[in-house]
C-alpha cells in the first residue's frame, strides 16, 4: 500500500483550509476508525478524511495532494464487499455533502446527480415524474451513484436493465493531477486527448485478445471496460472505461444518467424447490415467460427470516411454500394488465406441463406483499451475519457469475469444495444472469478461518474460469485485484497498466487496486495481505466484553445509513451525516473499547478513547430502531448503558443525571404542593437555570 508521512497529511489539510476548502476534514481517531471498515473482511485506517462540498473542494483536493505526494480514495455510502474503498492516505467520502439532484429533463429523460446522493433518494424525487434510475441493488437506502458508477453496479433485473454504465450518459471528472475533464459516451475533453491518441488504436491491435479473454455474458468483465471502450466506428467511450474502475483512474463529481419509465403493473410469484441445485437447474427454463427478474434464495435465508420481525409481513406467502430448499422469485413488469397475464400464462404452463417441476408455488400483485418479499431479499447479507454462532456468511468470494446454463453445476462444485472445509454457507443472488451470491461461514477471529480466504478464494476463481465466468460478477474487484492479469493475460495487463499510467502515473488514486501504473514500483494490494477485521477482534476477551457482543457481530452491511425520512434507523445520523453517529459508527467503536480493554491499552489512550465513545453516544436517542431495523441486530442503548456505567466509575457525573436520578422522588413530593412547585418550574429564572446547568 501506499505509505504516508504524517507531517505531510497535516501540511496538506492545513492547506487545503487556507485555499478555501468549503467542506469538513477530519483527522481525530474516531473518524478514522469508523473509516477503515466497510461491508467486507478487512480494517484499514485512513490518515484524513475529507467531505467535499462541491467539484470544487474536489478539484482542490486533487490539485494540492499532487503537491504533497498525498494519496487519494473515493468514498460513497462504503457498501463495498471487497474493500474497495479501504485505504491509507486520505478518503474523499462525497456522501456527506455532495448530494445534489439538478437538470430533470422529462422529455430527454435525464437528470444529474452529484456522486454523493442516494439511489433510493434519487428514484423518490423521480418517481412522482413516472419515471426511476433502473440499476436496482439491493442496498439502494444508502448506496450512493458515485459508488455505483465506481463499481459498475447493476443487481435485480439486470437481465433486461444491464449495468450502471448503460445508463450514464456524461461524468465530470477530476483527475489526478488536479485537470478536471468530461466525458461522454462518445467523446472526452482536452486533457484526454493524449491518451485517446494512442489508445484507440493499441484497442484495435488487440481486439482478437479482448474477444478471446472477455466472457460473452451480462455479468462480464467490469474495470477498464476494454471489450466495450471501442466503438463499431473505432470512437472511445470513456464511460465504459471509467465505470467500474473503482476511482484508480479519475474522480466523479457529477453524472448525467438515463432516466426509464415506470412499469405500471407488476407481478410476483415465488417458485419452490425440493433444493438449492433444482432450483438453480431450472434458472434457463424460465426464459419463454420473459420474466424482468429471476432472484434465487436458498431455505437458509428463509428459516433466519422466519426468525425476525419482519416475518409477520411474509408469512401469508411464504407460509405456503416454507419448507422447501430453494427458491425462485420471479417478477413480471408491464404497462398494461395484458402484458402480465400473457406472462404468467406461459409460467403456468411451464408449470402444467412439467417443464418446471416446483414442488409448491404462489402468486401476488398486492404491493405490499411484494415490497415485503423484495426487502427480505435485500436484507439476506444482514440476515447471514445475524445468526447465533461465531461463524457468519461472509463476502470475498459472493459475487461469482457463470453463463446461467452453467450455474447449477457451477454452485454444485462450489458447494462440495466448501463442504470438504466443514464449511456451511448460506446462497441467494441473480439467477437470471448467473450470479449467485455463495457466502462461506467463517468465524474470522480465528487465525485458521482467516487463512482459508487465500484457499478458498484461489479455488472459487478457477471454478469460475473452468466454468467460462468471473470471481467477481458484480461487486467490483477491491483486494482481489491480483486476479486481474490471470483472466485477462499479460498483453491485456500490460495496456490496463499503460491506461492507469496515463491517468495515474504516481499511483495517487485508490492505490494498490486491480493494476498499478506502468514501470511504477507500487504493487497491486494482494487479498490476504490487507489488514482484516478479524485480526483485531482476536484480540478481543468476548467473555469480560460479552454485554457488547453484538458491536463485535456488526459485519458493517451500513443498513444504519439508510437515507429515508420515513424509516426510523437512524435519527442522529440523518440528521449528522455523520457516520459517528450511526450504529455502525457507534459499534465500530464500542468495538475498539472492548478491544483496548482487553489488551489493557495504554490509559492515555483508553482516556481518549473512551471520550469520542461517549460524545458519540450523546446524540443517541436510544430509540431502538437499531434493536429491530439492523438486520444484525446491533442494540446500541443496551451497549450505551453498559459503557456509561463504566465511565462515570471514574468520572463525575454531568448535574442532569443527578436531577434525573431523583427525578421521581421529586414529583412524588411535588403533586402535593402543585401551585408551589408551578411556580417554581415556571417562571423565567428556572427555566434559564435548568437549561444552563441541567
Amino acid at each position: 500500500m501506499f505509505d504516508q508521512d504524517v507531517n505531510a497529511i497535516s501540511g496538506y489539510l492545513a492547506a487545503l483550509r487556507q485555499n478555501g476548502f468549503g467542506g469538513d476534514t477530519a483527522q481525530d481517531a474516531a473518524s478514522r476508525l469508523v473509516g477503515a471498515t466497510d461491508n467486507s473482511i478487512y480494517h484499514i485506517a485512513p490518515d484524513a478524511i475529507l467531505f467535499p462540498a462541491s467539484a470544487k473542494d474536489v478539484t482542490l483536493a486533487a490539485a494540492l495532494a499532487a503537491d504533497f505526494g498525498i494519496s487519494l480514495t473515493a468514498r460513497g455510502g462504503g457498501t463495498g464487499t471487497n474493500g474497495q474503498s479501504l485505504n491509507r492516505g486520505v478518503i474523499i467520502d462525497m456522501s456527506r455533502h455532495m448530494t445534489g439532484i439538478s437538470d430533470l429533463d422529462l422529455i430527454a429523460d435525464t437528470v444529474s446527480v452529484e456522486p454523493g446522493v442516494v439511489l433510493d433518494q434519487l428514484n423518490s424525487f423521480l418517481r412522482p415524474h413516472g419515471v426511476f434510475f433502473a440499476p436496482t441493488v439491493s442496498t439502494s437506502s444508502r448506496a450512493t451513484l458515485g459508488g455505483m458508477f465506481a463499481t459498475d453496479a447493476s443487481g435485480k433485473g439486470s437481465a433486461v436493465y444491464r449495468r450502471m454504465s448503460d445508463h450514464v450518459l456524461a461524468a465530470d471528472l477530476v483527475l489526478a493531477d488536479g485537470r478536471t475533464a468530461q466525458i461522454t459516451c462518445d467523446s472526452a475533453a482536452d486533457p484526454l486527448q493524449d491518451i485517446s491518441a494512442w489508445l484507440a488504436p493499441e484497442l484495435a491491435a488487440h481486439s482478437d485478445e479482448i474477444t478471446r479473454r472477455f466472457p460473452q455474458m451480462n455479468r462480464g468483465m467490469t474495470g477498464y471496460n476494454l471489450d466495450q471502450m471501442r466503438g463499431p466506428g473505432g470512437q472511445l467511450n470513456y464511460i465504459k472505461l471509467l465505470a467500474g474502475s473503482e476511482g484508480t483512474l479519475a474522480l466523479t463529481t457529477r453524472l448525467t444518467l438515463r432516466l426509464t419509465p415506470i412499469p405500471r403493473y407488476r407481478a410476483l410469484t415465488v417458485l419452490a424447490f425440493d433444493s438449492c441445485a433444482d432450483a438453480l437447474a431450472h434458472v434457463t427454463r424460465l426464459t419463454p415467460a420473459r420474466a424482468s427478474a429471476v432472484e434465487f434464495l436458498d431455505d437458509k435465508i428463509l428459516e433466519l427470516a422466519a426468525a425476525s420481525p419482519m416475518w409477520s409481513e411474509l408469512e401469508g406467502v411464504l407460509g405456503k411454500v416454507s419448507g422447501a430448499g430453494g427458491f425462485l422469485f420471479v417478477e413480471f413488469t408491464g404497462d398494461t394488465p395484458e402484458q402480465i397475464g400473457d406472462r404468467q400464462q406461459t409460467l403456468s404452463q411451464l408449470l402444467a406441463d412439467g417443464t418446471i417441476a416446483a414442488s409448491a408455488h404462489v402468486t401476488t400483485a398486492k404491493a405490499a406483499e411484494m415490497s415485503a418479499l423484495w426487502e427480505m431479499r435485500k436484507r439476506s447479507v444482514g440476515l447471514l451475519a445475524a445468526v447465533e454462532t461465531n461463524r457468519i456468511g461472509l463476502p470475498f468470494v459472493e459475487d461469482a457469475a457463470v453463463p446461467p446454463e452453467h450455474l447449477a453445476e457451477f454452485v454444485q462444485a462450489f458447494g462440495d469444495l466448501l463442504s470438504q472445509l466443514g464449511l456451511k454457507y448460506g446462497m441467494f443472488g441473480h439467477a437470471d444472469v448467473g450470479c449467485v451470491h455463495v457466502r462461506p461461514m467463517l468465524d474470522m477471529k480465528l487465525p485458521g478461518d482467516r487463512a482459508m480466504i487465500r484457499s478458498i478464494s484461489d479455488q472459487v476463481s478457477a471454478l469460475c474460469r473452468k466454468y467460462n465466468g468471473l470471481i467477481w460478477g458484480e461487486h467490483g474487484k477491491g483486494m482481489r485485484g491480483e486476479y486481474v492479469e490471470t483472466y485477462m493475460g499479460p498483453d491485456l495487463f500490460h495496456l490496463m497498466q499503460r491506461i492507469k499510467a496515463g491517468f495515474d502515473p504516481g499511483n495517487r488514486l485508490n492505490p494498490g487496486k486491480l493494476v498499478t501504473a506502468l514501470n511504477s514500483d507500487l504493487a497491486v494490494t494482494r487479498l490476504d495481505e490487507a489488514p482484516m477485521r478479524g485480526a483485531r477482534d482476536e484480540q478481543i476477551d468476548l467473555r469480560a466484553n460479552a454485554s457488547i457482543e453484538r458491536a463485535v457481530a456488526c459485519n458493517g452491511n451500513g443498513a444504519c445509513h439508510n437515507w429515508a425520512p420515513d424509516d426510523p434507523i437512524c435519527p442522529s445520523y440523518k440528521v449528522t451525516r455523520d457516520k459517528r453517529q450511526a450504529p455502525k459508527g457507534r459499534a465500530s467503536l464500542l468495538r475498539e473499547w472492548a478491544r483496548l480493554r482487553s489488551i489493557e491499552s495504554d490509559p492515555a489512550q483508553m482516556a481518549a478513547h473512551e471520550d469520542a465513545l461517549a460524545e458519540s453516544l450523546s446524540t443517541c436517542l436510544s430509540c431502538k430502531s437499531c434493536t429491530g431495523q439492523c438486520p444484525v441486530r446491533v442494540d446500541i442503548p443496551s451497549m450505551k448503558s453498559v459503557f456509561l456505567e463504566s465511565y462515570y466509575k471514574t468520572r463525575k457525573r454531568p448535574p442532569r443525571d443527578l436531577v434525573m436520578r431523583h427525578m421521581e422522588q421529586a414529583t412524588l413530593v411535588l403533586r402535593h404542593m402543585p401551585k408551589l412547585a408551578n411556580v417554581m418550574m415556571g417562571n423565567a429564572l428556572s427555566r434559564g437555570m435548568l437549561r444552563r446547568f441541567f
